[in-house]
């Protein structure tokens, strides 16, 4: 069995999922960022003579890298028609000339939120797989149980 599913995605359904994986995982990294931003800012203005200046400026490094990872999901937004050719093998995808395959081995979850399908890599990169891509409710729960059980053949 495969599915061709043919949809755009929407910035609002990213950002909808940055925040859920942030307040899952991503805080974590976005903490030592920061940290390590302060700290390298702080390095280089060490030899400033005024204290609040010092620090506001390593604060305001550690902040600056903090929006550039919030901002990088809608930059690197791609809201062309998007093919997923899904099977037992996994998973192939185009957006325009661009194209990619994966097998279920490099999936680390699937997950149903919000009306929406979310494979997620492990590298926490995800294709989101909206509502609007199926043509009834049945057939998008028809392709959440199959790539779940792909997926659980393999990392099972």
């Amino acid at each position: 069995m495969e599915f061709t599913i043919v949809y755009h995605s929407a910035k609002a359904e990213v950002m909808r999922w940055y925040w859920k994986v942030w307040k899952q995982k991503l805080w974590q990294i976005h903490v030592l960022a920061f940290l390590l931003a302060s700290a390298v800012a702080s390095i280089f203005l060490r030899g400033a003579s005024d204290t609040y200046a010092h620090i506001a400026w390593s604060a305001i490094a550690g902040f600056a890298v903090i929006v550039f990872f919030a901002l990088y999901p809608l930059a690197a937004f791609k809201s062309q028609l998007r093919t997923l050719v899904v099977n037992e093998s996994g998973i192939k995808t185009s957006i325009g000339a661009k194209s990619g395959q994966l097998g279920w081995g490099e999936v680390r979850s699937i997950e149903r939120v919000d009306g929406c399908i979310y494979i997620v890599r492990k590298n926490y990169n995800s294709y989101i797989v909206p509502r609007r891509a199926f043509t009834s409710e049945a057939e998008m729960g028809q392709f959440l149980a199959s790539i779940t059980a792909w997926h659980g053949g393999v990392a099972g």
